[in-house]
């Protein structure tokens, strides 16, 4: 369940967002119910996974890591072109 929602999280890290509690539960690929949801998001902030703020979430740090390792995956295409 928290590799669908860190799956969720990066996806809107590359549009540069954080969504809502709300948003993270209408993205996930397969449904689960909102109080199992709440208890994950609190277990990934706890850890330090995610960052929670004004009632939205973020990957933090790591949001940067994986933006910039799309980027490069997407310089490296245009090169190979």
């Amino acid at each position: 369940m928290q590799e669908q929602v860190i799956k969720v999280l990066n996806y809107f890290a590359f549009f540069d967002y954080s969504p809502t509690f709300e948003e993270v539960h209408a993205y996930l690929a397969s449904k689960m119910s909102k109080k199992s949801l709440e208890e994950v998001l609190k277990s990934l902030v706890k850890r330090k996974r995610l960052l929670k703020k004004d009632k939205r979430y973020t990957l933090g740090e790591y949001k940067k890591s994986v933006r910039q390792a799309v980027k490069k995956r997407i310089s490296q295409a245009k090169i190979r072109r």
